[in-house]
């Protein structure tokens, strides 16, 4: 039988409501997302931990994410051979050890729409697994920062032109300092290390030797953030 749109709602409902078990009910460590392929010895293991209860609140609120972001998407954009692939079988594992590991919603939600992203048609030329990823290595002030320079920035600069005439048409990242109430050498620190990630690109001109430099979002951060605004308006 193949697997429909309904299908996967519903395996993520009760992935959700699972979740919300008394973790003293030894049949939910038995029975945990056991719609979903591979994973069930796993999270029992997880859940058996003194950090069970933790573990189960993300847990749930990963599945509810994705249950919520399926609900909203026509049957006829999702990929559903997807969703009985090795490749979301790896970006699933992925993605829920992510969410355990943190506490933060936001990059929850964000695993949960790369996930989802990730089953749509148009999702061909994307690097969903890449972009979980990077994802799960940010910090959430890391990818604050991120989202706000995209925003700023958007596509960059024009091709050949004067990269500190663009800047003072308002799309310097010290602009940044102010919108996000940070400190210039705080918000430099953060760009550095999105730098570091291929978030952020540094061009190179010979005036940089003489001030602090410039940041500009790279296609790499332009594509995940077109990704990830994709997933929301489908």
């Amino acid at each position: 039988m193949e697997t429909t749109k309904n299908d996967l709602v519903k395996a993520t409902q009760e992935g959700y409501e699972n979740a919300l078990v008394d973790l003293n009910d030894k049949a939910w460590l038995r029975s945990v997302i056991s719609t979903l392929p591979y994973v069930g010895s796993i999270i029992n293991e997880l859940l058996a931990s003194k950090a069970g209860k933790i573990t189960a609140k993300r847990i749930s609120f990963f599945h509810k994410e994705i249950k919520e972001h399926l609900e909203t998407l026509e049957e006829s954009k999702i990929n559903l051979d997807f969703f009985e692939s090795e490749e979301f079988y790896d970006i699933y594992i992925k993605g829920l050890q992510a969410a355990i590991a943190t506490r933060h919603d936001e990059k929850i939600r964000a695993y949960a729409e790369i996930l989802v992203g990730a089953g749509l048609k148009k999702a061909t030329g994307h690097d969903s697994e890449l972009y979980l990823n990077i994802m799960a290595d940010l910090q959430p002030v890391e990818l604050q920062v991120a989202r706000a320079l995209y925003e700023l920035q958007v596509d960059g600069p024009e091709p050949g032109k004067n990269v500190h005439d663009w800047e003072r048409e308002g799309h310097s990242w010290k602009n940044l300092s102010e919108t996000l109430e940070m400190e210039e050498p705080y918000l430099k620190l953060i760009l550095q290390r999105l730098l570091g990630v291929g978030l952020v690109t540094e061009p190179i001109y010979v005036e940089t030797m003489l001030n602090q430099g410039h940041f500009v979002v790279s296609t790499l951060l332009r594509n995940l953030m077109l990704f990830l605004q994709e997933t929301r308006n489908n």
